[in-house]
Parts: structure tokens; C-alpha cells; sequence
């Protein structure tokens, strides 16, 4: 029903949350809706964005790393709360954050940049084309794929055309690539 109802709006956010807590026969399923934007027969709009929420697996209820094929489909936004803030915002006062715009202009230029930053990394370090951490938990995070490289592309042009900060810069990409590739790439 609710993709039914997703494509027949062409548009809206589909947020999947407490993923973490998802066994993985769910976890499989989820792989072609999160890439391929399919749920059967149905394809999802490009205009639908597909969000996801999990808790670390030691606070999740029943909680279980992703999969590595599922983590390496989503970017890695670690969220931490400041003391300040939440108490301001429980007390009647949340920030207001201006989302940055893209600068159509400068995309194709931004896109270059991007493209020529990754080549140069990969070309100089090999082995980080494609490196599945040793690890479950690691494996469950971000990590380097041709995907996810991909996906920094993407960020790093979207984000230099749009202007944004660098530390936003280093948090997209380390959460595509991981901590390591992410900041030598950087």
C-alpha cells in the first residue's frame, strides 16, 4: 500500500526506520527497494528519497549490525547531541538551520573537481577501490566499494556547488567510505 501510494503521489520520503532491528531476511529484501528503487513490479519515483534510522547495535531492541551489502547502500550519519542546544530546544527555542542551495552554474565544474579527487586517491592507493572491513561491526558502517566512491562523487560535487562548510564535507564522505579512505580522500 504505501508504495502504491508513493508512486501514485510521484513524490515523498520513505523512512525506514529502526533498520538495525530488521532480521536479515528483511535486511535482503531491502536491497533492491534501497538500489534499484523496486518493490515488485512497482519503481519508485526519483522524486521519492529513501531514508534510513538505526540505533548502534548495543541500544537497539534486538538490535543486529546491518549487512554489509545493505550498509554500503546508505551514507553514515553518526548523530551526536550538544547539551546547549537540546536543552534551548526543550525549553521552547530549536535552532533554525538554513539548508544551503545549489548553484546550478557551478555544478558541472564541481562534478570535475569531484571526479578528479577520487580518481587521483584510487589511482595512488589501489587498494581502496573496494576494501570489506574485517570486521561485523565495521562492516555494518560505511566502507570503500565502487558504489560508495561513487556516491562521494556525487556528495563532494553536490556539496562544493551548494557551498557547503568543509567539516559537512568530511562528514558525507566519511560516511560513505569510512573514517580512513574518507579522510585521505579529504
Amino acid at each position: 500500500d504505501w508504495a502504491v501510494r508513493l508512486v501514485r503521489a510521484g513524490r515523498g520520503l520513505l523512512f525506514l526506520d529502526e533498520l538495525s532491528t530488521a532480521p536479515p531476511a528483511v535486511q535482503a529484501a531491502l536491497l533492491r527497494l534501497v538500489l534499484e528503487r523496486r518493490v515488485g513490479a512497482l519503481r519508485l519515483p526519483p522524486e521519492v528519497r529513501i531514508v534510513a534510522a538505526a540505533n548502534p547495535r548495543a541500544s537497539a531492541a534486538d538490535g543486529r549490525e546491518l549487512s554489509a551489502p545493505l550498509a554500503n547502500r546508505f551514507v553514515h550519519l553518526q548523530w551526536t547531541f550538544d547539551h546547549d542546544v537540546v536543552l534551548r530546544g526543550l525549553g521552547g527555542t530549536w535552532p533554525h538551520t538554513v539548508l544551503p542551495r545549489l548553484d546550478p552554474a557551478g555544478l558541472p565544474h564541481a562534478v570535475t573537481y569531484a571526479r578528479r579527487a577520487v580518481c587521483g586517491l584510487l589511482t595512488a592507493r589501489g587498494s581502496l577501490v573496494h576494501q570489506l572491513p574485517k570486521t561485523e561491526t565495521r562492516r555494518g558502517g560505511p566502507w570503500p566499494s565502487p558504489r560508495t566512491w561513487e556516491m562521494a562523487i556525487r556528495l563532494i560535487a553536490f556539496g562544493t556547488a551548494a557551498g557547503v562548510s568543509r567539516d559537512v564535507l568530511s562528514m558525507l564522505v566519511r560516511g560513505v567510505v569510512g573514517n580512513g579512505p574518507g579522510l585521505e580522500l579529504l
